[in-house]
């Protein structure tokens, strides 16, 4: 999914429960990407949602070119 292509000075709005949340590694945490270029190295956007007492564990956020 792209919101506003790659035009990150448009704002956006979405109403989450129209898409669909993503199981992630970790239980109780859910996902939607909004926007993703790439492979396991990306340019990526997306909303997280973390159940009660969930928790991901610390991990890089490269920049990609």
């Amino acid at each position: 999914m792209r919101v506003n292509s790659s035009d990150f000075l448009q704002q956006a709005s979405l109403l989450s429960i129209k898409y669909s949340w993503q199981t992630t590694s970790q239980v109780g945490v859910k996902r939607v990407m909004l926007y993703r270029i790439g492979g396991e190295k990306a340019s990526a956007t997306s909303m997280v949602r973390y159940a009660p007492k969930s928790t991901f564990p610390c991990h890089a956020h490269p920049v990609v070119a």
